[in-house]
């Protein structure tokens, strides 16, 4: 494979006041066995920073220790055998909850 396909915009699956679980499918233009890791990135709505998520090779992560009633903007990448990064996803975005269960994300 000469470019690393993107990885499929991530899926909101649950959101509470503090946490998120999200799921990614592989890029469509590759092999699954050719993704060997994925890396999440979030930030806040109006911040230029991202923060990372330790690499995983899980397709669904869930993030805790987030704002209450917070908008986020999550972007997934995947990386190939021998490093090679492929491009972020398209990002997703959604706030989390203002009321309700802390960390109810499994």
């Amino acid at each position: 494979m000469d470019t690393p396909g993107k990885t499929e915009r991530p899926t909101v699956m649950q959101v509470t006041t503090s946490c998120v679980k999200i799921l990614y499918e592989p890029p469509t233009n590759s092999v699954k066995s050719e993704v060997i890791r994925y890396i999440i990135k979030y930030r806040k709505d109006g911040e230029s920073a991202w923060k990372s998520k330790p690499e995983t090779i899980n397709i669904s992560q869930t993030i805790t220790g987030l704002d209450v009633n917070t908008v986020y903007e999550f972007t997934v990448t995947a990386k190939y055998e021998g490093g090679k990064w492929g491009p972020q996803s398209n990002p997703v975005r959604f706030k989390t909850e203002h009321i309700g269960n802390c960390c109810s994300c499994v």
